[in-house]
């Protein structure tokens, strides 16, 4: 029988899970209304993502008690609430303040690169339950194919790649900025929009 507290953190990390692709999904729509130029490719990805979230959603109970160890779920819990307040906060400061296309897209192949998709993994090797072994192995999967398709993107419209982690810090916009010219996501340059 599963203990109340692990049966809640899984659900948990479900539940993030989940957020995170629905977060995916926002942040993308909206760079597909900031960048006309580039609508059809974000709208594509974000369909992807409700995609996701819905395999995701899958994954609701019964789950095995043994599915993930106690120490990962505490770890995995705290990196994906992270991951979900830092879009969170980028989706509502690139509302405001449009950032330059080549940081929007920097920041979206952050995540898909060193964001969800390390979280992903981790499950995927961590995992005794061959379901959610299963599920992220694929979300780690489509990770990767976002990632390779953003930079295709980024070089046949000849933006610049920059390696970057995806921020575990606060995002500031040009106006909060004291060195615009640092090219990470915790620094990404945005455009003011007028008044």
């Amino acid at each position: 029988m599963m203990s109340d507290e692990k049966k809640t953190k899984l659900g948990e990390l479900l539940d993030q899970s989940i957020a995170l692709e629905y977060n995916a999904l926002r942040l993308y729509m909206l760079f597909a209304e900031l960048y006309p130029e580039d609508r059809v490719f974000w709208k594509r990805i974000s369909q992807e993502e409700m995609f996701h979230a819905e395999l995701l959603e899958g994954l609701r109970p019964p789950l095995k008690a043994n599915a993930l160890p106690d120490d990962m779920l505490s770890d995995n819990l705290a990196e994906l609430k992270e991951s979900n307040t830092d879009i969170s906060e980028a989706i509502e400061i690139f509302a405001k303040d449009k950032p330059n296309r080549e940081d929007a897209f920097n920041y979206a192949l952050a995540l898909e690169t060193t964001g969800s998709e390390l979280i992903f993994q981790k499950i995927v090797t961590r995992s005794s339950d061959k379901k959610i072994e299963k599920a992220f192995k694929s979300l780690a999967g489509f990770c990767k194919d976002h990632a390779k398709r953003i930079r295709t993107w980024m070089r046949t419209n000849k933006l610049l790649v920059k390696h970057t982690p995806f921020p575990s810090s606060k995002i500031e916009s040009q106006s909060d900025s004291k060195n615009i010219s640092d090219p990470s996501p915790q620094k990404i340059k945005t455009e003011r929009k007028p008044q």
